[in-house]
């Protein structure tokens, strides 16, 4: 929740990137504001049993990265 209106960008990185999709990947909040994102893990049959690993970053709109969490 932020003091301004600011559009972040999500984007995915890690082993697991190919099999997981966020929804919406771009958000515009508002002041004091908040909005749910879905974290979509959808791996094909073809995916080899193991330890995977997602990173999750936001960014506002051309910037660097604000935050990053990684997921195993």
């Amino acid at each position: 929740m932020g003091s301004d209106e600011a559009t972040y960008e999500l984007s995915v990185g890690g082993t697991a990137s190919s099999f997981v999709y966020l929804n919406p990947s771009v958000i515009t909040l508002g002041e004091s504001k908040s909005e749910l994102v879905y974290l979509y893990v959808a791996p094909a049959e073809k995916v080899s049993t193991g330890k995977y690993s997602v990173s999750v970053s936001a960014r506002l709109e051309d910037s660097t990265i604000l935050d990053s969490q990684t997921v195993d």
